[in-house]
């Protein structure tokens, strides 16, 4: 393994340490009244013309009335995704991040908001060099991040559909080998709020 290998796989671990960390507090706040859970429908559609679906769950604690922050998982998959002139198969990507939000009219039944994420991306995929040879496995991680806009509709005090568009990348690198799955991302989802006691 290259001195580059070494340290990208130390600044990988060390991120997911810190991610799993976050989560984990976030997930323990005792002060339910500023938390909120989003579950999402995700698809992505790559810059190599391949569609990607999932879903994506996320813990957030309040920090001010407009700015959230929070971890979360995603989980997203595509049966055959070409990159760099490989056939890639049965490809799988579990993204560990932490997502910073801000929402601009809280108050408001109908209001928008901006995300953004960063983490880590757990990878595997079957792997074809040329159409001859038999696919091989591939697991790897990857730096992934993501930026997004967002519409969210209160239903009552508790739900709030919403739904976003944006950009993600699931395996950022300087390395043009690497396989990146990158494009136009668009959700649908809920927002949970507990209710205050």
């Amino acid at each position: 393994m290259g001195n580059w290998a070494r340290k990208y796989a130390v600044y990988s671990f060390a991120l997911m340490k810190y991610i799993l960390l976050s989560l984990l507090i976030l997930i323990s706040v005792s002060s339910k009244s500023t938390a909120q859970l989003s579950v999402q429908y995700e698809e992505l559609y790559s810059t190599h013309s391949n569609w990607f679906n999932g879903f994506n769950i996320t813990q957030y604690k309040n920090i001010s009335n407009c700015f959230s922050i929070g971890a979360g998982v995603e989980y997203a998959h595509a049966p055959l995704h070409n990159d760099n002139d490989w056939v890639l198969t049965k490809l799988q990507f579990v993204p560990i991040f932490i997502d910073m939000k801000y929402q601009f009219h809280p108050e408001k039944k109908i209001s928008s908001y901006l995300r953004l994420a960063q983490g880590v991306s757990m990878n595997a995929y079957m792997k074809q060099d040329y159409p001859a040879q038999t696919p091989y496995k591939v697991k790897e991680a990857g730096y992934y991040a993501a930026g997004r806009v967002g519409l969210s509709t209160k239903i009552n005090t508790v739900f709030s559909a919403t739904v976003e568009m944006g950009m993600k990348a699931f395996h950022l690198s300087g390395n043009d080998m690497d396989v990146n799955p990158h494009g136009i991302t668009g959700s649908i989802g809920l927002l949970v709020r507990p209710k205050k006691k």
